[in-house]
């Protein structure tokens, strides 16, 4: 996993991108001298004060943004998934006998 920080607006902003993906921004504010994360994903409403929390470098927002991302999408391993048709039998049949 690369992360990546591309500096912009006179190091009061990163743009975060992981493995090439663009993820977000850091911004800094200046009043505060703190750092907030600027996911470019969709947050569930229950993650909308994650923007509000503030950091004290660039680097440990970056890193907050970076583990909030594979918290809500985790890397998918395909070698390791040997099912073809989405679901696989068993969770299938368990669905089926519940559903009663």
């Amino acid at each position: 996993m690369k992360l990546t920080f591309k500096e912009c607006d006179n190091n009061l902003k990163y743009k975060i991108e992981l493995n090439g993906s663009y993820l977000g921004d850091v911004k800094l504010n200046i009043w505060s001298q703190k750092w907030h994360i600027a996911p470019n994903f969709k947050l569930p409403y229950n993650f909308t004060n994650v923007e509000k929390n503030g950091y004290e470098s660039s680097y440990k927002a970056g890193k907050e943004l970076m583990s909030l991302y594979n918290f809500l999408f985790p890397e998918y391993d395909e070698e390791n998934d040997k099912q073809e048709f989405g679901i696989n039998l068993s969770d299938m049949l368990m669905f089926l006998k519940e559903r009663k």
